[in-house]
C-alpha cells in the first residue's frame, strides 16, 4: 500500500491508506498546479502547531524514554492536546466534522511525518471520531491496522487499540479481531487482546478469555503484558470470572496472572 505524501514534503508517498494508487502522476505539471487537499492543509497546520511548542531538552528525554526509536519535538501530552484544541474540541473540530474517509487521509499524512508527536496527534483525532455505521467502522479498522504495523511501538499501538475499541459499538466488528488475534504481527495480536479494556460490562468476556488462553504460553513480552493488562481491566467489572479463568488456565505466566 502507498501512504499520502508527508505534510509539507515533496517526496513520493510510501503507501496510501485507502489502498488505491494515485490516478495522477504526483510529479506532473498538472498535479503541481492543483491545490492541496483540505486534509493535507490541516496536517501541515497540525505539524506547524506542534513545532511551535518544541522543547529540545524534553525532546532528548522523550527520545531516550522510547529507546531512541523516534525523534521528538519535545511536546508533552498536555501541551500537545492544548495546542491541538481547535482540531479536537468544538462543533467545527476536524475530529467531529470530517468523514471517516477524510480522517483516513489525514492520518496518512501525519503518520509519514518524522516527529513522533505527529503520530500521537493522529491518534488524538482518531479516538474522538465516531463511525456512523459498520461499513465506515470496517474501513477505519482496515486503515488503523496499517498504522499498527507501521512505526510500531507500544505507545501508538496502545492508543490505536482505543480507536479500535470505539468501533466495537457496531455489531459484528469483534469478528474482525478473531482474525487479528492470529496475525503474524505481535502488535496486531496485542491490539486484539487489549481493545476491550474500556468496555466494562459490554466486554465480550468469552472472546477475551479465549484470546488470552490461546496465548497463555506466549513468551513474547508485549503479548504477555497485554494479557495481564486485559485481565486486570476486566477484573474491575467481574473479578470472580477473571479469578476462575486464571485458576483454570494452565500456562499463564506470573506477569499475566497479576493480582485479580
Amino acid at each position: 500500500m502507498r501512504v499520502p505524501l508527508s505534510a509539507g514534503k515533496r517526496s513520493k508517498p510510501q503507501f496510501r491508506l485507502d489502498g488505491n494508487r494515485s490516478r495522477l502522476d504526483l510529479e506532473s505539471p498538472r498535479r503541481k498546479k492543483m491545490k492541496p487537499s483540505p486534509m493535507k492543509t490541516i496536517a501541515s497546520d497540525i505539524v506547524a502547531a506542534l513545532q511551535s511548542c518544541k522543547d529540545s531538552s524534553k525532546a532528548v528525554m522523550m527520545k531516550k524514554y522510547m529507546r531512541e526509536k523516534f525523534d521528538f519535538f519535545g511536546v508533552s501530552a498536555p501541551d500537545r492536546r492544548d495546542v491541538l484544541k481547535p482540531y479536537l474540541k468544538g462543533k467545527k473540530a476536524v475530529a467531529r466534522t470530517a468523514t471517516t474517509e477524510e480522517l483516513i487521509e489525514l492520518m496518512g499524512y501525519l503518520w509519514n511525518e518524522d516527529m513522533r508527536e505527529c503520530q500521537y496527534a493522529a491518534c488524538d483525532v482518531l479516538v474522538l471520531h465516531e463511525t456512523l455505521n459498520k461499513d465506515k467502522a470496517e474501513s477505519l479498522t482496515s486503515a488503523v491496522k496499517e498504522l499498527v504495523v507501521s512505526k510500531s511501538w507500544w505507545d501508538t499501538v496502545d492508543y490505536l487499540a482505543s480507536v479500535i475499541g470505539n468501533t466495537l459499538i457496531h455489531e459484528g466488528m469483534l469478528n474482525v479481531m478473531d482474525g487479528w488475534i492470529k496475525d503474524d504481527s505481535i502488535w496486531v495480536r496485542r491490539v486484539a487482546i487489549i481493545c476491550q479494556n474500556k468496555r466494562k460490562t459490554k466486554t465480550d468476556a468469552k472472546r477475551l478469555f479465549q484470546y488470552c488462553k490461546e496465548h497463555a504460553s506466549d513468551t513474547e513480552f508485549f503479548i504477555a503484558k497485554a494479557i495481564g493488562w486485559s485481565l486486570r481491566s476486566y477484573a474491575y467489572t467481574d473479578p470472580d470470572a477473571v479469578q476462575r479463568f486464571v485458576e483454570e488456565t494452565n500456562g499463564l505466566q506470573n506477569s499475566q496472572r497479576g493480582k485479580h
